[in-house]
């Protein structure tokens, strides 16, 4: 392994049941380390392997490391390894009393937005929204081939739109009391059969989405710009259906769908770039922990 992938700082600690591996290396050369972790047998014959971020070195990583040959040709696909990926996305897609909430706020103060025609509240509604979980559950679930990652996804995509759309018929029907009688806004208009712009957005999202979770590089923005195609369509569905406005809400509902579509599968492209397949399991027969064999030791 040293020699492969040009690592100094590899520590090996032999203990009498057990043996421990320790490697310092840049995140993004995990992937390869945990590849050939996985051919030697750890991890899915015998073995555990640990996943820890480092927040600081000294001394720095990089200054104990050679780059590799051919680094700069996978300089596309450089990404943080599937497991870590897989388990940033499972944490945060869980169906949960959390994400229920965060949904029905958000969409509330994006019905807000709308009825008052106020873009800043609208862009507040964004922050809030959960909905980037369930969107890269479903895409990352493809690539790895991931059947329950794929349904847990869908089923947070389902809920989630239909509590928006829920919450809209809500604030329409609030609107209706309040407001006499109430005015369909330019926002509520923005809203409806998609055009160029709005796929712009929607690939934009996708192509953020997939490179935010699979780089090093995260941002809360990613989160906004996938709510940007998401949130305000959905409520405006059921806003628009009590404003007795039935193709604006089947405008909105084309532009929901296509948005999730071309965020789907952007997302997917991102995701064949980075070159992520499927997570490897430990086979039925695995043994644990246990000391390694001599050609593991030999590292």
């Amino acid at each position: 392994m040293k020699n492969e992938l040009k690592i100094k700082n590899i520590l090996l600690i032999n203990g009498v049941d057990n043996s421990l591996i320790i490697i310092r290396a840049e995140r993004t050369m995990v992937p390869e380390i945990v590849k050939i972790l996985n051919k030697n047998g750890v991890g899915t014959i015998h073995g555990i392997i640990d996943i820890l971020s480092l927040k600081a070195s000294i001394p720095d990583i990089t200054l104990n490391e050679e780059e590799p040959a051919g680094n700069r040709k996978k300089f596309v696909s450089n990404r943080i390894s599937i497991e870590e990926i897989k388990k940033n996305i499972e944490d945060s897609s869980k169906l949960s009393f959390d994400f229920f909430i965060f949904i029905f706020l958000s969409a509330l103060v994006a019905g807000v937005g709308l009825i008052l025609n106020s873009s800043t509240i609208i862009i507040a509604s964004m922050i809030l929204s959960p909905l980037m979980s369930p969107i890269l559950g479903v895409s990352f679930g493809i690539v790895i081939k991931d059947v329950r990652m794929v349904k847990i996804g869908f089923l947070e995509q389902i809920l989630g739109f239909l509590i928006s759309i829920g919450t809209g018929i809500l604030l329409g029907l609030i609107a209706l009391i309040i407001l006499t009688p109430p005015i369909i806004t330019t926002e509520m208009l923005a809203r409806g059969f998609p055009n160029l712009f709005d796929l712009i957005v929607a690939v934009c999202s996708g192509i953020a989405v997939g490179i935010g979770i699979s780089g090093s590089i995260k941002t809360s923005l990613i989160g906004v710009a996938i709510a940007v195609a998401l949130m305000p369509p959905a409520v405006n569905i059921g806003l628009a259906i009590i404003y007795n406005d039935p193709l604006l809400s089947l405008g909105s509902l084309i532009l929901l769908f296509t948005n999730i579509i071309a965020i789907n599968i952007c997302a997917l492209i991102v995701f064949k770039l980075k070159k992520i397949t499927s997570v490897r399991k430990a086979y039925i027969f695995w043994e644990g922990t246990k000391a390694l064999p001599d050609h593991i030791n030999n590292v």
